[in-house]
C-alpha cells in the first residue's frame, strides 16, 4: 500500500507530464479526476462512468483523489499514460463523438475501441487489459536514474522493441539520442517575468488566469529563488470533485486556495444565513397572526343563553 502524500505527489507528476498534459484521454477535457489504471488512461467524470459500463475486466476505473492506490496500480498508470493508450489502442486516429447530448455515441465509441478493437491495426491480447508494459517500470526507472535516459515513453517503447532486454534497449536509445536534434538553448528570465511556464506546467495547462494566493506564492517563489539561487518550486492545480473547490499544491505538498473563490464562498454563506433568517421571521409572523386569529375566536361576546331563562319566568 502506498502512502497518501507519495500517491498524490505520484498522481500529480503523472497528469502533468507530457504525454497526459491534464486532459481526459478520451474526450481532451481538462482536469481529469479518475483513470483507468489497466488500459493506462485518465478520464473526466463522464467518461469515467462510460468506461466503468463496459465491466471491469475490460477497464478498471478508480478516482485520483477519493480511492486508494497500490504501488502496482500506480505503475501500470504510469506505464501507459493517455499518449502510449492513444498509440495502442487508437492508432487509426479515429475521432472522439463530441456530443454532449448523446452519450449512447460516446458509449458505442468506447465499445468499439476496447471490446472489439476496431481502431487498432493489431488484434487484441489478454495482458492488453492486465497492461502488462509495468513489468517494464522498474527497468524504465533504471534507464532514468543510473543510465540517464529521462523520457519514459522513449524507455518503455525501447524495452517492448527489446523484449526487456536493457542491454538493446541502450542501443536503441543511444541510436535515436544521436539521430535527435539538440533542443535550443533557454532564454535566461528577466527580472520581470512571472514565472517559468515551462517549470511550472502553464504550457500544459491554463491555471494563471486565477489570481489571489497561488500568485502571491508563485511570486514568493520567484522572489527566493532570485535571492538565494535555489530551484523553482513547481505548481499544479487540482479540483476537488465532490466541491468543485479549486486547489494549488507545490511539490512540497503545500496548499493554497484562490482568495477570490474564498471570498466569493462567504458571500454566498452569509446570503443563504440572510436568507434563513428572513424566513424564520416570516414563519414566526405567520405564528403570531395566526394565534391572534384563534384568540379573536375563542373570545365570548354576550350570554343570551341566561337571557332567555330569566324571560321564562315572568
Amino acid at each position: 500500500m502506498v502512502k497518501r502524500t507519495e500517491q498524490e505527489q505520484r498522481l500529480l507528476e503523472m497528469l502533468n507530464t507530457r504525454g497526459n498534459r491534464n486532459k481526459c484521454g478520451e474526450c481532451g477535457a481538462q482536469y481529469p479526476t479518475w483513470a483507468s489504471w489497466n488500459l493506462g488512461v485518465f478520464l473526466c467524470g463522464r467518461c469515467a462512468s462510460i468506461h466503468r459500463s463496459l465491466g471491469p475486466d475490460v477497464s478498471q476505473v478508480k478516482s485520483l483523489s477519493l480511492d486508494v492506490w497500490t504501488a502496482d496500480e500506480l505503475d501500470a498508470l504510469e506505464s501507459m499514460g493517455n499518449k502510449e493508450n492513444q498509440r495502442l489502442w487508437n492508432s487509426r486516429k479515429e475521432p472522439f463523438p463530441f456530443d454532449d447530448d448523446d452519450k449512447g455515441a460516446i458509449t458505442l465509441y468506447l465499445r468499439n475501441k476496447y471490446i472489439k478493437g476496431l481502431f487498432r491495426t493489431t488484434p487484441i491480447e489478454p495482458e492488453d487489459y492486465s497492461s502488462s508494459r509495468h513489468q517494464y517500470a522498474d527497468l524504465s526507472r533504471k534507464l532514468r536514474y543510473d543510465y540517464g535516459f529521462e523520457d519514459e515513453e522513449r524507455n518503455l517503447d525501447a524495452l517492448e522493441r527489446s523484449n526487456g532486454d536493457i542491454k538493446r534497449a541502450l542501443r536503441i536509445l543511444a541510436k535515436e539520442k544521436d539521430e535527435t536534434p539538440p533542443p535550443l538553448p533557454r532564454r535566461r528570465p528577466t527580472a520581470g517575468a512571472l514565472l517559468d511556464s515551462t517549470k511550472t506546467g502553464a504550457a500544459d495547462f491554463d491555471w494563471l488566469s486565477g489570481d489571489g494566493q497561488a500568485q502571491q506564492a508563485q511570486q514568493a517563489q520567484q522572489a527566493q529563488q532570485t535571492q538565494t539561487g535555489a530551484p523553482e518550486v513547481q505548481i499544479y492545480q487540482y479540483i476537488d470533485p465532490n466541491t468543485g473547490q479549486v486547489y494549488y499544491i507545490d511539490s512540497n505538498g503545500q496548499q493554497y486556495m484562490d482568495q477570490n473563490q474564498a471570498q466569493m464562498e462567504a458571500q454566498m454563506q452569509m446570503q443563504m444565513q440572510m436568507q434563513q433568517m428572513q424566513q424564520q421571521q416570516m414563519l414566526q409572523q405567520r405564528q403570531l397572526a395566526n394565534a391572534q386569529v384563534l384568540s379573536a375566536y375563542n373570545q365570548p361576546t354576550g350570554q343570551p343563553g341566561q337571557m332567555g331563562m330569566g324571560q321564562g319566568f315572568f
